[in-house]
């Protein structure tokens, strides 16, 4: 007699499944609610003659170059006869264009959008976009620096002419920092 074959799946036959669970066990963290100390003064505190204080000392909001100087004189593949030092007055402007918000910053001399202030890319105002989005952080430091290029535009006409284009939020009038190398 021939014995019919099994079906795996068959009601007859009881399969026993094992399941597993993992467990995660958190342990919340320890918080205290103790406010943060502050200073009362902190608040009524004059923001333009507090950045006048600070360009008294020679601390200025800067848009640094992605290599020191240090830097450019140990990649030279030549001698380097001088490096001279410009600040280039800019404005750090927070747009919004249809709901998208990025940062433009534009120098105050021709007032360009500054895409890469260390290899001189621009574009025309017009052109902005958030293609235009720039990415590096402005800073306070101490400068050392050989010559101030002195403004052309002011603020107030590039907010402007910038207007046409998309809305502006916010803005900070910054330096770029640019080294100018000679070589022997």
């Amino acid at each position: 007699m021939l014995s019919q074959p099994t079906n795996p799946i068959s009601n007859t036959q009881e399969t026993n499944y094992e399941t597993t669970t993992n467990t995660i066990t958190t342990t919340p963290k320890k918080t205290t609610n103790t406010p943060l100390p502050t200073n009362p003064d902190e608040y009524h505190k004059d923001i333009v003659q507090e950045n006048k204080n600070y360009a008294q000392q020679g601390i200025l909001p800067v848009i640094l170059p992605q290599i020191t100087v240090q830097e450019i004189r140990m990649m030279a593949d030549k001698p380097i006869q001088k490096i001279t030092t410009y600040l280039i007055p800019s404005v750090l402007f927070n747009c919004d264009l249809r709901g998208i918000e990025f940062q433009v910053l534009i120098d105050r001399i021709k007032g360009k959008i500054i895409i890469d202030p260390d290899k001189d890319v621009k574009q025309d105002l017009a052109q902005v976009s958030y293609r235009s989005n720039f990415l590096r952080k402005m800073v306070y430091q101490k400068v050392a620096f050989d010559v101030q290029i002195p403004e052309v535009l002011t603020t107030d006409k590039i907010k402007e002419n910038l207007h046409k284009y998309c809305t502006v939020t916010d803005f900070k009038e910054c330096f770029i920092v640019y080294y100018k190398v000679e070589y022997k």
